[in-house]
């Protein structure tokens, strides 16, 4: 008799668990796992998202790299935020990527309506690393085989236009003007010292400039064997230094007539290879007949040609005329009160055997038979 109390006891206790267990199971949305059924989670709560990461592009660049960023997630849950490598969180999109410009390793978190998170690492190395000694290759250029940085990189247009890489493994590009008369305020040069900082180099161009027209535009050339152009003033060149990019297509890349810190950094470096050569008399033609370009063996440094001689050459530079000790009328005959413009030519000519590092001021409206000038080119 004491036994049946005990039995209906058990089975009363076993009908209490089974009525629990079932309001559970109805609650946690019919788990059977009776871990998850303890703990309260049900399907939705147990949703994780799946994080891919891809890049682009695959090959090796000078561009920055876009990484792109796909996540998703099963059943009614949403990826609502993603966190980039700069600890940055906000929204996510479908189409969400993340710009870098240098190699290494990036990791993304995304994290969905439930709460739960993925994380993934990207590791990019396709990423070209800039430097004096790697310089860039503007985009329509090949580089000649068999140049190389120490002794002139040198690389080619489509229009057989040649430029010299000019490494400054410092990124400070440095000019040596004769006095505080001498300025540089042209915006071309303080975007030129702006690329030099950044890319540790910039192009000159291998020749002086001869004369190009296309699309109705004049532009320099920068090529071998042809007479340069000459008799040309400073307005002139500049425009066509400037024309040069635009009418041969460039892509990234700016054309410019050289500034002082261009004209100086270059002959510091030819300086390296050519002991004393901006301050000598010895190389350039000085035989009274403009050579064509790149005629003069002794004046090609660097793979660079006529820097000493041949043609004296306009640059960006100005010089404070209201300083000048000469009689402005000797090049000008115009009213002494008008304001005069003077810019700085360079180096020597076939009739003047100056140094290439010799500086000499002019009126920009004025030309002469032995005046040229050259062009560079820096990236954007």
């Amino acid at each position: 008799m004491q036994k049946k109390p005990l039995i209906l006891i058990i089975c009363g206790a076993i009908a209490i668990l089974a009525v629990v267990l079932l309001v559970i199971y109805l609650v946690s949305g019919g788990s059977t796992d009776i871990n998850e059924i303890a703990s309260g989670k049900n399907e939705k709560e147990l949703e994780e998202p799946v994080l891919k990461l891809s890049s682009y592009p695959e090959e090796e660049t000078e561009s920055n790299v876009e990484i792109s960023i796909v996540a998703t997630i099963d059943g009614e849950n949403e990826i609502v935020s993603v966190t980039t490598p700069d600890g940055k969180t906000s929204g996510y999109s479908a189409d969400k990527t993340y710009s870098v410009s240098k190699n290494g390793e990036y990791s993304f978190t995304v994290t969905a309506s439930n709460g739960k998170t993925a994380t993934k690492t990207i590791n990019i190395q396709n990423i070209l690393t800039i430097s004096a000694d790697n310089p860039y290759i503007p985009e329509g250029f090949k580089h000649i085989d068999g140049t190389d940085v120490d002794t002139g990189f040198i690389v080619e247009d489509e229009s057989g236009n040649q430029y010299v890489w000019v490494p400054v493994e410092n990124g400070t590009a440095v000019r040596t003007p004769l006095s505080e008369k001498y300025v540089e305020e042209d915006y071309t040069a303080s975007a030129f010292t702006n690329s030099v900082s950044k890319y540790f180099g910039f192009y000159i161009a291998r020749f002086e400039a001869s004369k190009d027209t296309v699309n109705g535009m004049s532009v320099a050339k920068s090529v071998s064997d042809v007479i340069p152009w000459s008799d040309v003033d400073y307005n002139t060149a500049y425009e066509a230094a400037k024309n040069t990019a635009v009418a041969y297509n460039y892509v990234g890349v700016k054309s410019a007539l050289i500034n002082s810190y261009a004209w100086d950094t270059t002959l510091n470096w030819i300086n390296e290879n050519v002991t004393n050569y901006s301050t000598a008399k010895t190389y350039g033609n000085y035989s009274n007949q403009i050579a064509v370009t790149g005629g003069t063996d002794t004046d090609i440094t660097n793979e660079i040609a006529d820097m000493a001689g041949n043609l004296r050459e306009w640059t960006t530079e100005i010089y404070d005329y209201e300083m000048v000790e000469e009689d402005i009328n000797s090049y000008k005959e115009d009213d002494e009160d008008e304001e005069i413009d003077y810019r700085v030519i360079r180096g020597g000519s076939a009739t003047i055997d100056k140094a290439a590092n010799s500086h000499r001021e002019y009126p920009s409206d004025f030309s002469e038979q032995f005046w040229g000038f050259r062009v560079i080119l820096y990236k954007e």
